[in-house]
């Protein structure tokens, strides 16, 4: 008999906390790449800049070759997905299957 709803809560509690961990970090470094150049970092927490750089991803494409590590990235991807599902496929098909008991063996060694 599943549990009733009212004694689930501190799933959904737990699931909040682990979303605002994954979360936080996120907008943090987007707000940190909106801000301008060469400021100091704010003293206190700011959510928005107050004057917003967009020219900084600009920036960041003469600064970092990001077209070869997208190229890069892109081809780690082409081979490593297809190959993950291929043998995963393959263990979860072994892991499966009945395993065969062999006639006269009863688990004794010797």
């Amino acid at each position: 008999m599943p549990d009733p709803p009212e004694r689930l809560w501190w799933r959904h509690l737990a699931g909040v906390v682990v979303l605002a961990l994954f979360v936080t970090p996120i907008l943090f470094m987007l707000t940190g790449s909106l801000r301008e150049a060469g400021l100091p970092p704010p003293r206190g927490l700011e959510f928005l800049p107050t004057q917003s750089a967009f020219d900084n991803y600009a920036r960041a494409f003469n600064l970092v070759a990001i077209p070869r590590q997208i190229l890069n990235s892109a081809i780690v991807v082409t081979i490593a997905v297809p190959l993950t599902v291929l043998f995963a496929g393959d263990i979860d098909r072994g892991a499966r299957r009945p395993r065969r008991r062999v006639h006269g063996d009863r688990g004794r060694r010797g």
